[in-house]
């Protein structure tokens, strides 16, 4: 591993997960193969170097096929290698990978600066909190995410550079109305961004000024004059 790993790995205290996750088209990943490197990168630093796919299945919720299949084609497209550890036991190895980011960073100087500002927005969100979100949605969802559904809520936060914070606000406002789509929730972001909502107070102050309008338009309905209504005889 040499400098520019080293310096792009202690910048802003950004890790290998991070780095993936801002990069997943640069370095040709798609969102099944992101969601499962990351978990194999997340278990290695718990003293996990071989996990059982079965372990992947749990923590995803993937179709065990699904992660065979993507743990092949990671070794097979050179992410990961298996390699023998200590006492000739195998292991995943993430040298391809690191090689793969130092190669982004030669051929893209910048790419450290935007790794870092996608990861560490205006609320200095980490990885926890991303991790965090996936899981609120699948519990609210009751399912795993589908691939397309992952790199959806990723597209948010490293492109359109939403926090967290108002996409689990937007997530909540969409469980309220009992509508459980992705397509809903960027509905919902898309108009807040129109109104230069960014901030979670801002999401608040807007709540606050719909229900006033809502009770202030019930109170007018009700405090209309009633107009007498007369029986008109006939002759």
């Amino acid at each position: 591993m040499d400098n520019n790993l080293i310096k792009y790995l202690d910048y802003g205290s950004v890790n290998i997960s991070g780095a993936i996750l801002a990069n997943i088209n640069n370095l040709g990943l798609t969102a099944t193969e992101s969601v499962i490197l990351i978990e194999l990168s997340y278990l290695k630093t718990r003293g996990i170097n071989f996990p059982e796919p079965q372990i992947i299945v749990d923590m995803t919720g993937f179709d065990t096929k699904l992660v065979f299949d993507t743990i092949h084609q990671l070794v097979k497209k050179r992410f990961v290698a298996i390699t023998s550890g200590k006492e000739n036991v195998d292991e995943y190895s993430f040298t391809p990978l690191n090689q793969k980011i130092n190669q982004l960073l030669e051929q893209h100087p910048d790419s450290k600066i935007e790794v870092t500002d996608s990861i560490k927005d205006t609320e200095e969100e980490s990885l926890s909190n991303r991790q965090e979100l996936f899981n609120n949605f699948t519990q609210e969802f009751g399912r795993p995410l589908s691939p397309i559904e992952l790199e959806t809520i990723n597209d948010w936060l490293t492109i359109d550079k939403y926090s967290t914070k108002i996409v689990k606000l937007a997530l909540r406002e969409a469980v309220l109305k009992q509508v459980y789509s992705l397509k809903y929730i960027d509905r919902i972001l898309i108009s807040w961004k129109k109104q230069n909502i960014t901030t979670v107070a801002q999401v608040e102050e807007q709540r606050k000024n719909y229900e006033q309008q809502k009770n202030n338009s019930n109170n007018q309905s009700t405090d209309l004059p009633k107009i007498p209504i007369f029986k008109i005889k006939k002759e």
